[in-house]
């Protein structure tokens, strides 16, 4: 989606960070994070009617 999002010229990507988290594995990998701010942004970008609405757990 990164790559996708850069290649539309979408700056979104910029304001991601990336954290070291634990895998099912054990293994710690670099992931992309979003805070709530970004995540309605990018939502809001998502062009399809079928976008499933964000909900708060």
């Amino acid at each position: 989606m990164k790559k996708r999002l850069s290649d539309e010229g979408n700056e979104t990507v910029t304001n991601c960070n990336a954290l070291k988290m634990q895998s099912a594995d054990g293994k710690f990998y670099l992931t992309d994070v979003a805070d709530t701010e970004q995540l309605f942004r990018l939502k809001q970008s998502i062009p399809s009617p079928n976008a499933e609405p964000l909900s708060y757990g």
